[in-house]
C-alpha cells in the first residue's frame, strides 16, 4: 500500500512480475526501430531541402518517444518494487510520513463513530438505539481491535435494568391509555434487547469446518470475553458459539435457553443464575471451571454429553424438574453438595475423573448412575447418592476407559433392602416373669 498526500486517498498498486517489464521494454524497442525504418524509407524519396527539414522533425520525434519510453519503464520498475513506489510518490508529492497522518485520521473517525453509537444507545427512541447497535456492529467488524470494546458496550446495555418481562400492568382500573403506552415501550425495548443478543451470538458462532475445525464464518470474532452478570436475557440462543471467559452470575434467562455445542475456552460463571424455562447444555465444552453454585433451574435441564476439563460446581443448586447428565465427562472434581433434585436425576454413563461429592444432596425423584465410571487410581474422597457405590475393576482390561487415562471403576446400585418386616419378639414382661418365677423356685429349693 502506498500513501498519498493528506488530500487524496491512498493508492493501491499491485506488483508486477519482472518478465512483464522486460516484455514491455522489448515491445518499445521493436516499435521504435520499425517506425524509424519506415520514416527513413519515406524520407529518401523527398527532395534535398525538404528531406533535411523532415529529418530534423524525425530526430525530434524519436528523442521524445525515447524519453516517454524511459519514463514508462521507470514507472513499471517502481511498480515491481513497492519501496520504489513509496519513494516515487514521496518525490512527486513532496511529502513523507503521511501514513501516520492517515492512521491518526482513521483513529479519530473510529472514535467519533464509537462515541456517537454509545450516545444513540442512551436515546429514548427505539430507532436511535437500533441504529447505535448497527453502528457498533459494523465498527467492530471492520476494526478488529475494537471488537472487545464493542462487546463490552453491548453487554453493558443488556445489564441495565430490564422492564417487567410480562409486559406493562395498569396502575388503575381505567388507565387504558397508560397500559397501551407501556405496552409499546416494552415492545420496543424487547426488540432492542433481542437485537443486541442476536449481534453477540451471530459474531461468536464460528461455524467450524468438521474436517479441520477451522472457522468458516467470515464474521466470527475470536478471543472474546463475555460479561452478562445480572442481565435479563430473553430466549437466549448461544448454541455453537465460542467465547473465552464468560460471566453469567445472577443472570436471569427468560424463556427457553440454548447452549448446545457452545465452547468456553476459559472459566464460566453461572453462580446464582435463574433459568425460567428449559435449558440445554448438550455437548457443550468447558475448557476451564464451570460454576453453577446456587443456580435455580425451574424447568428441565440437559447437560447431556457435556465436557468439563476443570472443576464442576453445582453446590446448593436447585432443579425444580428433571436433570440429565447422561454421558457427561467431568474430568476433575464434581461438587453436587446440598443440591435439591426435585425431579429425576440421571447420570447414566457419566465419567467422574476426580472427587464426586453428593453429600447432603436431596433427590425427590429417581436417581440413576447406571454405567457411570469413576477413577479409582487417585486418592479421591467421594460421596455418592444413597443406594449407589463404586465397584473396583476386576482386572486391567476392565479398568480401561476408551480415550481416558488411569484406572476406572463402576457405579453400581447397592443390594435392595428387604421389605419383609422381621418376626415380632416376645414381650419383655414374659421373660421377666419367667426369670422371677425361676428365682423364687430356686430360692425355695435352697
Amino acid at each position: 500500500m502506498c500513501e498519498g498526500s493528506t488530500r487524496y486517498p491512498a493508492i493501491w498498486l499491485r506488483p508486477l512480475h519482472w518478465w512483464w517489464v522486460a516484455l514491455s521494454g522489448v515491445l518499445v524497442m521493436v516499435t521504435g526501430v520499425c517506425g524509424s525504418w519506415w520514416l527513413w524509407e519515406w524520407l529518401r524519396g523527398l527532395p534535398g531541402p525538404e528531406w533535411i527539414r523532415e529529418l530534423l522533425q524525425m530526430v525530434r520525434a524519436v528523442l521524445t518517444a525515447t524519453g516517454a519510453a524511459w519514463v514508462a519503464l521507470t514507472l513499471l520498475m517502481a511498480v515491481v518494487s513497492p519501496r520504489g513506489v513509496r519513494e516515487l510518490l514521496s518525490v512527486l508529492t513532496g511529502e513523507r510520513g503521511t501514513s501516520d497522518s492517515w492512521r491518526d485520521a482513521a483513529e479519530r473517525r473510529i472514535t467519533e463513530l464509537y462515541a456517537k453509537a454509545v450516545e444513540q444507545l442512551s436515546s429514548e427512541h427505539v430507532p436511535d438505539r437500533l441504529a447505535g447497535l448497527s453502528t457498533l456492529e459494523q465498527l467492530a467488524q471492520n476494526s478488529p481491535g475494537y471488537r472487545q470494546a464493542v462487546v463490552e458496550t453491548i453487554c453493558a446495555y443488556l445489564r441495565t435494568p430490564c422492564p417487567h418481562s410480562g409486559g406493562p400492568t395498569a396502575t388503575g382500573a381505567g388507565d387504558d391509555d397508560g397500559v397501551r403506552e407501556g405496552a409499546g415501550q416494552w415492545s420496543g425495548e424487547c426488540q432492542v434487547r433481542v437485537t443486541a443478543q442476536r449481534i453477540l451470538a451471530s459474531h461468536l458462532r464460528p461455524d467450524r469446518d468438521p474436517t479441520n475445525g477451522e472457522p468458516t464464518n467470515p464474521r466470527f470474532w475470536a478471543d472474546i470475553d463475555l460479561d452478562l452478570s445480572g442481565a435479563t436475557l430473553h430466549d437466549w440462543d448461544f448454541s455453537g458459539c465460542t467465547v473465552r471467559t464468560s460471566r453469567f452470575t445472577r443472570t436471569t434467562f427468560l424463556g427457553n435457553t440454548g447452549f448446545e455445542r457452545a465452547t468456553f475456552t476459559g472459566h464460566a460463571w453461572f453462580r446464582e443464575a435463574t433459568f425460567a424455562g428449559n435449558v440445554r447444555f448438550t455437548r457443550a465444552t468447558f475448557a476451564g471451571d464451570a460454576w453453577f453454585n446456587l443456580t435455580t433451574f425451574h424447568r428441565d435441564a440437559w447437560f447431556t454429553e457435556v465436557f468439563v476439563a476443570g472443576d464442576t460446581w453445582f453446590s446448593e443448586a436447585t432443579f425444580v424438574q428433571n436433570a440429565w447428565f447422561n454421558r457427561a465427562s467431568l474430568d476433575r472434581d464434581a461438587w453436587f453438595a446440598e443440591v435439591a433434585f426435585a425431579g429425576d436425576a440421571w447420570f447414566v454413563e457419566t465419567d467422574f475423573g476426580g472427587d464426586a461429592w453428593f453429600g447432603q444432596a436431596v433427590f425427590g425423584g429417581e436417581v440413576c448412575l447406571m454405567g457411570a465410571r469413576a477413577r479409582v487410581d487417585r486418592a479421591v474422597l467421594s460421596v455418592w447418592p444413597m443406594g449407589w457405590r463404586l465397584r473396583r475393576p476386576d482386572d486391567e482390561d476392565e479398568a480401561r476407559l476408551p480415550g481416558k487415562h488411569g484406572s476406572w471403576g463402576f457405579l453400581v446400585p447397592l443390594p435392595s433392602v428387604p421389605t419383609t418386616p422381621p418376626a415380632k419378639p416376645k414381650p419383655v414382661t414374659t421373660e421377666t416373669d419367667s426369670f422371677d418365677n425361676g428365682g423364687t423356685a430356686l430360692a425355695g429349693q435352697l
